[in-house]
């Protein structure tokens, strides 16, 4: 399969930007030097040539409007002129802007589930498991054509420009300048998040190392592999009845998996396992940041205990132990502890008895419309790469309202371990369901 680049350019914003530069805040450098987020839109369909000729023109055009509101997209990681913090320079140097066209219809790629091929679908963005250096394009997109008129839209952002909602508002907001000409939501780009906010971070405190960037902790030299899990709202809702009322569909989730994992490791009674879940902070500041708000608000709460406690409580104990860990990290005295302190508890991650849990099954990467229509699938790309072991990204179920997709990665032979102890679950849960 050979998939060939035939046009790359620097996209600029269509018209003059403001000049200035975004001092990163203290959420902003839990994630510099990370990784850059990559993700990847299926399209399948069998359009002609031309269509898909004036579909990609009109995508480009409207990106390059949309630019005119994130205008930090188009700028660069840099130092300030003092050398004593980083930030974005809003230079308006543009958005790296990549079209290929592959051999191969896409129905030779099998999307649904992760595949190291999807790479070759951001070429220009392949950051990969390290973080591109200063002056790197903060954000790739790649359009690829397939022999049969299908396309894939793939992106590689660098994680200090936007947390997951951020990203997921641009993109929202690209699609809907493609259809509308027009965006219903416009960005806050002032990154000053009020009177929280502490000193701005110094750029020596923080290190490729320290912030949790190039040395992301792994396993060793152990491979990972990735696995897609879908969870139906019916399936969801049993759990949300098992564990207690007035969880939400993300924290009784997040709970049954670690407790399968745990199992799935065969973890000794007496191991300590963590479980760390993202939740976006916007809500919780005071004042309030707005959801438009176009940057990081993202921290994670931790919840910690031993394999045998989470085993003995089962469901309702281990859920409780996730709620507990968000309302004493998300207090302001709470918030404010984790903002003065250095990286992303990088100590924490890619330890195999441990979980890591990010995205949101509220991202509307199914709203992406560019002139495709909706996409088929939405994939991660190049998380087996990263190393961590027990990383669960949460995603939108496409088919399945209120449903959720897992991608988890794990060593292979834990990956079918877990995938066997979650069939033996669900055949469970319907074996009750019938009787």
């Amino acid at each position: 399969m050979k998939v060939e680049e035939i046009e790359r350019l620097m996209l600029e914003p269509l018209s003059p930007t403001p000049s200035c530069f975004l001092s990163l805040s203290h959420f902003d450098m839990k994630y510099i030097f990370h990784p850059y987020m990559q993700g990847v839109a299926f399209y399948p369909g069998s359009r002609s040539d031309v269509q898909n000729e004036s579909l990609i023109h009109q995508a480009r055009l409207s990106l390059s409007k949309v630019l005119l509101h994130f205008y930090p997209a188009a700028g660069r990681l840099a130092l300030s002129s003092d050398g004593n913090s980083y930030g974005i320079d809003c230079n308006a140097a543009g958005v790296e802007w990549t079209v290929a066209r592959a051999d191969f219809p896409l129905d030779n790629l099998d999307y649904s589930q992760p595949s190291p091929d999807f790479s070759a679908l951001i070429r220009s963005g392949k950051y990969g498991s390290s973080a591109a250096p200063l002056g790197s394009p903060l954000l790739s997109i790649q359009v690829t054509r397939f022999s049969c008129g299908g396309i894939s839209v793939a992106w590689a952002a660098d994680h200090a420009l936007a947390d997951g909602t951020g990203r997921v508002h641009f993109l929202v907001s690209w699609a809907e300048s493609c259809l509308k000409g027009e965006i219903s939501q416009v960005p806050r780009i002032d990154r000053d998040l009020g009177p929280q906010q502490l000193d701005y971070p110094r750029a020596s405190d923080f290190s490729p190392v320290a912030s949790g960037g190039h040395d992301l902790p792994k396993s060793g030299n152990i491979a990972m592999s990735g696995r897609i899990f879908c969870f139906e709202r019916a399936y969801i809702e049993k759990l949300k009845e098992m564990a207690g009322v007035g969880l939400s569909r993300f924290t009784v989730l997040c709970a049954h998996i670690w407790i399968n994992m745990c199992a799935a490791r065969d973890l000794p009674d007496s191991t300590s396992t963590t479980n760390s879940m993202a939740a976006n902070c916007r809500k919780r500041l005071a004042p309030q940041l707005p959801d438009d708000f176009f940057g990081n608000a993202v921290l994670h709460a931790v919840a910690t205990t031993t394999a045998g406690e989470l085993r003995k409580g089962g469901l309702r104990h281990a859920a409780s132990l996730l709620e507990d860990a968000v309302s004493t990290s998300f207090g302001m005295e709470g918030i404010t502890k984790k903002l003065s302190s250095k990286g992303i508890a990088a100590d924490k991650l890619g330890r195999n008895c441990n979980m890591l849990c990010s995205s949101s099954p509220r991202f509307r990467y199914y709203e992406i419309d560019l002139g495709w229509g909706r996409p088929e699938a939405v994939r991660h790309v190049g998380l087996e790469r990263l190393g961590l072991d027990g990383l669960c990204m949460f995603n939108p179920h496409p088919r399945s309202p209120q449903g959720i997709e897992v991608t988890i990665t794990l060593p292979t032979w834990t990956l079918e371990r877990l995938r066997r102890l979650l069939e033996d679950a669900w055949s469970a849960y319907l074996s009750c369901e019938t009787k």
